[in-house]
């Protein structure tokens, strides 16, 4: 039985033609190499080693249960084991070709034909060999994620249903994720931290009600470093990451804005869940003093806010406004972005601005809200330059 994978006879034979595109030292080095270069070809890494398939896909960050580890062993199996048959359908279309290929090549008599179907003929074979590698690297993988599934499936979990796991091993993903986010962590990854605290925290937050003008369902409330109140007590569930994330976001604003000097103090984050017909009324807002910044994070937009009563070709439905203070004729002073998950909005506490009621009676719209108390020398930052 012919040798599967074997290259060795296709480079000798094209080490000729070689000196089309080579100089003829060149061609020499590589017919030097040539038993290095079939043995490199062979041995060269194709997808992921055993020790890469459990500590870069099956680590505790991302797949922090069993479960969890052993569900992404079946999405890996399965994903070889679907692109090792394409690719058998592929090596039998190859063969029946190299077939036809060798019968016009012994029925052609025009010289330069035969030349070109030789070639056509030496490429396939090359192809085959090709696939018959990338074969037996599919196989390894489907067998390493079969023996991986053997070590993970330990009987105390559901190993039918993919979604009985999950709740549980999302909260610990988030976990994971809040204990290591640092200071250069992405928007989207504060992001997704965000959202994991509100969803595996919610009964532990504090109602926000009692401080905010929102006539919304559930407001709650994720810090509040401000004077214990009537309305408020102190309190933080958020890392201290996450909290440093947010101060250089609104020191990046004032440096940009020129506002110097000045000096932070966090005042308040909570989160606001809209249902249809939930409103945020024109507000501004304010922090343990009266100068500072507001922001808006969004981290659930609905797709559909529900039908337009009229002009749909205007949508309001769920909307940030942010109204100016600016006057005169021909002041465009409103803005209403068009936003989208994960944007991030900054703006002083008295910019006015509201959030209009959407209509969607099965979506929720979810947004972050943080007061940053800014203290600083108004006067001073209005000098130019």
């Amino acid at each position: 039985m012919k040798e599967k994978r074997n290259i060795h006879e296709l480079i000798v034979r094209e080490e000729p033609h070689l000196l089309e595109i080579l100089d003829p030292e060149q061609v020499t080095k590589f017919k030097e190499l040539t038993n290095e270069l079939r043995d490199t070809w062979t041995k060269k890494q194709m997808f992921r080693t055993k020790t890469e398939m459990e500590f870069s896909v099956l680590n505790d960050a991302k797949y922090p249960t069993n479960a969890a580890k052993y569900w992404q062993c079946v999405r890996e199996q399965n994903t070889h084991m679907e692109n090792l048959m394409r690719l058998s359908f592929d090596a039998r279309k190859n063969d029946v070709e190299i077939k036809q290929k060798q019968k016009e090549l012994e029925e052609e008599k025009d010289e330069l034909k035969k030349e070109l179907i030789q070639v056509e003929i030496d490429e396939k074979t090359y192809s085959k060999a090709s696939m018959q590698l990338v074969a037996a690297h599919r196989m390894r993988e489907v067998t390493e994620w079969s023996n991986f599934k053997k070590i993970y499936n330990d009987g105390t979990f559901d190993d039918k249903n993919v979604d009985t796991h999950q709740l549980l091993s999302y909260k610990k993903i988030m976990k994971n994720r809040k204990n290591t986010l640092t200071p250069g962590s992405s928007q989207p990854e504060v992001f997704n931290v965000l959202n994991g605290i509100y969803e595996t925290n919610f009964v532990n937050l504090p109602d926000a009600h009692k401080q905010l003008v929102g006539k919304i369902g559930k407001e709650n409330s994720l810090f509040f470093g401000g004077a214990k109140n009537n309305k408020m007590h102190k309190h933080n569930m958020l890392p201290p990451y996450v909290l440093n994330w947010f101060e250089s976001i609104f020191k990046h604003y004032l440096e940009f804005n020129k506002i110097s000097p000045y000096e932070l103090h966090m005042n308040s984050i909570w989160i606001n869940e809209m249902k249809a017909g939930e409103y945020n009324p024109i507000h501004i807002h304010q922090g343990t003093i009266y100068t500072g910044l507001s922001s808006v994070m969004i981290l659930n937009l609905p797709k559909d806010m529900g039908p337009e009563f009229a002009r749909e070709d205007v949508p309001m439905n769920g909307r940030l406004s942010i109204i100016g203070a600016a006057g005169g004729q021909f002041v465009k002073s409103d803005y209403s972005p068009n936003a989208e998950e994960r944007d991030f909005y900054i703006f002083p506490y008295d910019m006015r601005h509201c959030v209009y009621p959407h209509t969607n009676l099965n979506a929720i719209r979810r947004t972050l809200a943080a007061n940053m108390d800014v203290e600083y020398n108004p006067v001073s930052t209005r000098s130019a330059g």
